[in-house]
């Protein structure tokens, strides 16, 4: 199987503000592959449980890329979700779980 690994240059177009569901490897502009898109999910899951946007009562796009990149997270509510949630929010993207890991979680 081949794994799809990117990288994202200064140079590369963002939007002015991040996405709220971009994972710190992003934000730090280091490569990024499908557990990047994992981080993402993660965050989904999130918006399921809550029923809210993330990080709605952050005042910043910078505020965001802090609080993200230095390994914080918003709060995981208990619920089926939570543990499956906080993995793929795991800062390291070697540690998060793989899409098949999250179907057969499921």
């Amino acid at each position: 199987a081949t794994t799809a690994i990117y990288t994202l240059s200064l140079h590369d177009a963002l939007p002015i503000s991040p996405q709220i569901d971009m994972a710190p490897e992003l934000l730090s502009g280091s490569s990024y592959g499908k557990p990047s898109d994992v981080f993402s999910y993660g965050v989904l899951l999130w918006e399921l449980v809550t029923q809210k946007t993330p990080y709605e009562d952050f005042t910043s796009s910078f505020a965001i890329i802090k609080f993200v990149s230095e390994g914080q997270r918003l709060e995981i509510p208990e619920s089926p979700l939570a543990e499956m949630t906080g993995k793929c929010w795991s800062q390291g993207s070697s540690s998060r779980p793989t899409f098949s890991q999250i179907v057969s979680f499921f």
